[in-house]
């Protein structure tokens, strides 16, 4: 042998000699050289001769070499599969650990190994972790990139879903959720359950799916069909599960009108933390300024202060502070950074300008800056207009938009769009309260001559 070690070969990291590293790693050399060899000898084949009288001759030697490499190529699968499993199980120790730092280096070694030992359980394995990496590290396209290909990847198999796939199918339909792409989450969830397999139905993966497919049902305008997912499926979760869910679960619940924060606040101990972000959110769509005192006095207690970064817990402290009038809030400086905070939190930038100009409105309105909130009413309409087709708001956002809509604008003002504006808001309000929406009574109360 040439005395060289493969690991300083495949990525230049570790000893160059081979005295340096185990008897197996070396073997693993051995293999790699004899590999190179075969492919060598393959390479040099005459292949033009083949049309001449020593054919038959070359034949048997090109024979001969292929069964060659192929037997090199197995041997050396064989040993390098430990390597790969090794890997692969420190890269999840690394990101259960939060040692975030060991990932590149991980990652690099990966592929130089896959590529001598293709194995796509492990590769599926390791690109499903390297995606939580890149959530992570902020790279939130490469993050989805990586997601579709897992998924994708499981349906070319040409066999049902396993319990695996489905969980691999609930992260991924998770993260195009929160990144406003919902039409596809759902479309994700449906071929997950009708292609999984007879004995994946009632997996923990196959439950997920049916979780996060109910909220997105919710969330699409198809209330009662989620919510009656989510119940079914509900009490089949394992206790974890369920305190993990619960938020999720509280949604449609709050969108029927059935439970309200209100009535949760007066039963502390069902404010878990799972709820807080679902109630927070209700409570500043619903504007209720006391329901949002109460939650944010819960925050400290319930260790959740690193919610105070996220876009959502953001837009209800600026709620608190344009009810108070605060002079520290100042909106423009405000909406740039709920952008900013956003985007990094995996929104489309379209989407983020858009439930930005939401929230700038609403605290304009609340605070009294009539004036303000009607530009800002228009111009976040402008911005709903033109978002990509594959691209939804979330459901409170777009109710909040409507809101808005209707208190800046009056219904005798004979300003250019502004009816065609408020009669798609009164749709908006009159077509989700008549498919139960009750949490809608309270941003738009029927009376008699808005009913119809």
């Amino acid at each position: 042998g040439m005395g060289i070690n493969p690991a300083w070969l495949l990525t230049g990291e570790g000893s160059s000699s081979l005295t340096d590293v185990s008897d197996q790693t070396g073997k693993t050399a051995g293999r790699l050289l004899d590999l190179v060899q075969a492919m060598s000898a393959i390479s040099k084949m005459k292949l033009g001769s083949l049309a001449g009288k020593q054919h038959a001759k070359t034949l048997r030697e090109l024979n001969d070499a292929l069964d060659a490499y192929e037997r090199v190529r197995a041997e050396l699968q064989k040993q390098t599969r430990p390597i790969y499993r090794e890997l692969v199980d420190n890269l999840q120790a690394a990101m259960n650990a939060r040692e975030y730092r060991r990932v590149p280096e991980l990652k690099s070694a990966l592929e130089q190994v896959a590529r001598l030992c293709p194995d796509e359980e492990l590769e599926l394995i390791a690109l499903h972790r390297l995606a939580s990496y890149e959530y992570w590290s902020l790279n939130f396209s490469r993050a989805l990139e990586i997601q579709r290909d897992v998924f994708y990847r499981a349906l070319r198999k040409g066999r049902r879903l396993d319990g695996y796939d489905l969980e691999n199918a609930h992260n991924f339909s998770r993260y195009l959720k929160q990144s406003c792409y919902a039409s596809e989450a759902i479309g994700i969830c449906r071929a997950a359950l009708a292609l999984a397999a007879p004995k994946s139905r009632w997996s923990n993966g196959w439950k997920e799916v049916m979780v996060a497919l109910g909220w997105f049902e919710a969330e699409a305008g198809e209330l009662s069909r989620g919510l009656a997912r989510m119940q079914k499926v509900f009490p089949a979760l394992s206790r974890e599960a369920q305190n993990m869910f619960y938020g999720v679960l509280l949604r449609p619940q709050m969108f029927a009108g059935v439970v309200d924060v209100q009535t949760l606040l007066g039963t502390p101990r069902k404010i878990t933390n799972a709820a807080i972000p679902t109630c927070w959110t209700f409570a500043a769509c619903e504007e209720d300024i006391a329901a949002l005192r109460r939650l944010l006095a819960i925050y400290p207690n319930k260790d959740m202060e690193r919610q105070r970064r996220m876009p959502y817990f953001m837009a209800g402290t600026a709620i608190l502070k344009a009810a108070d009038h605060s002079r520290s809030l100042d909106v423009a400086a405000f909406g740039e950074e709920l952008v900013a905070e956003s985007t990094r939190s995996g929104i489309p930038e379209s989407a983020a300008k858009a439930m930005a100009l939401i929230v700038m409105a609403q605290i304009a309105r609340v605070s009294g800056n009539a004036e303000s909130g009607r530009k800002l009413t228009h111009q976040a309409d402008a911005a709903l207009n033109s978002l990509p087709d594959d691209v939804t708001l979330p459901l409170l956002a777009q109710a909040k938009h409507h809101r808005n809509v209707l208190d800046c604008y009056d219904s005798n003002s004979h300003k250019a769009g502004v009816q065609a504006m408020r009669r798609r808001s009164e749709r908006f309000f009159r077509r989700h309260i008549k498919r139960g929406y009750g949490f809608f009574r309270k941003l738009y109360p029927l009376t008699p001559s808005n009913a119809e």
